[in-house]
C-alpha cells in the first residue's frame, strides 16, 4: 500500500466528513448562474465528462450542479444486453463468489455480508452466491437501474460514516462499505433473491430510491428501469443467491449500465 493512500485514509478518519458533505450539498443546489456555471464547467474540464450522450448537452442549461450531476441520458445511449446487466456505469472493483459469508473489498481485505446488510436482510440467503461491486467515479452517469426484473420487497437505510469509496480508500480502510451510510434494497427475482446496496460516500449529498417517490413496496420493476440516483459518486454492491447467475465480469473492468454482467 502506498504511503499517500495511508495518509489519505488517516485524514478521512479525522475529518468531519458529514460537515464536508453538507457544505458540498449546499454548493450543489446553488442556482446563481455564474456560480453554478463555474462549478459545472470546472467539473466537466477536470473529469472530462462526456455530455454528448446527455439529454441536455449544454452545461449552462442545467439549473444546478445537482441537476447536471444527475443528468438524464438519451434513451439510445444505454441499450440493454441479454442476461444480467450492469446496474450502473463505472468500474467493477471486485466480483466473484461469496465465500464463507464474506466478499472481497480489495486485495487482502474482505468483509462479512451480514455486517454489510446489518440485519436488514437475512445474510444466509446469499451463502455461496455471487457478488459484484461497481464503483462510480465522478465523471460517470449516476443513475442506478435494475439488473434484471424483480420485485422490490424492502428498503433499509443504515446510517454510518461517509468515507471516500475510491480504490485508495478501499485498500486502506477495513470494512469500508460496512462503515459507510447505505441503503439496502431486497428484491425477489424469477430465479431467487438479490440485493442491491447503494453505498454513500464523502460529498455524496444523498441517495434517492426513485420508485418510492410515487409507490410503496412491494413494487415490481423491470430490467433497466431506474432504481435510484447518487448525488455525487459512490458504489453499488450487488449480491445474488447461489445458482441465480453466473457472473462474466472481472475486477478492474470498465462497464456501462446495460452491458452484460452475467447469464
Amino acid at each position: 500500500m502506498i504511503p499517500s493512500a495511508k495518509i489519505f485514509a488517516f485524514l478521512q478518519e479525522i475529518t468531519p466528513t458529514k460537515l464536508v458533505t453538507n457544505i458540498a450539498g449546499h454548493l450543489a443546489t446553488i442556482r446563481i448562474p455564474f456560480i453554478k456555471n463555474a462549478l459545472i464547467r470546472t467539473f466537466v474540464n477536470v473529469y472530462k465528462v462526456d455530455l454528448s450522450e446527455a439529454q441536455i448537452k449544454q452545461y449552462q442549461e442545467y439549473s444546478t450542479f445537482n441537476a447536471f450531476f444527475t443528468r438524464y441520458l438519451q434513451r439510445s445511449a444505454r441499450p440493454l444486453a441479454a442476461g444480467l446487466i450492469s446496474p450502473a456505469d463505472g468500474v467493477v472493483s471486485q466480483c466473484g463468489a461469496i465465500d464463507a459469508g464474506k466478499i472481497i473489498q480489495a486485495k487482502g481485505k474482505r468483509f462479512a455480508v451480514d455486517e454489510l446488510l446489518d440485519q436488514s436482510v437475512d445474510a444466509n440467503l446469499f451463502d455461496q452466491g455471487s457478488f459484484a461491486t461497481i464503483y462510480l467515479s465522478p465523471r460517470d452517469y449516476h443513475r442506478v437501474h435494475m439488473p434484471i426484473d424483480g420485485e422490490l420487497i424492502s428498503t433499509h437505510h443504515i446510517p454510518g460514516r461517509l468515507f471516500s469509496v475510491n480504490d485508495a480508500t478501499a485498500q486502506s480502510i477495513s470494512r469500508l462499505f460496512c462503515r459507510n451510510e447505505r441503503i439496502v434494497c431486497l428484491f425477489r427475482g424469477t430465479n431467487g433473491y438479490f440485493v442491491m446496496v447503494l453505498v454513500g460516500a464523502m460529498v455524496v449529498g444523498g441517495i434517492g430510491i426513485t420508485p418510492l417517490n410515487t409507490r410503496a413496496v412491494p413494487i415490481f420493476l423491470k430490467k433497466g428501469e431506474e432504481l435510484g440516483v447518487f448525488y455525487l459518486g459512490s458504489t453499488v454492491v450487488l449480491l445474488t443467491q447461489l445458482g441465480m447467475t453466473t457472473l462474466s465480469c472481472n475486477a478492474g473492468q470498465k462497464i456501462k449500465m446495460g452491458e452484460n454482467l452475467g447469464s
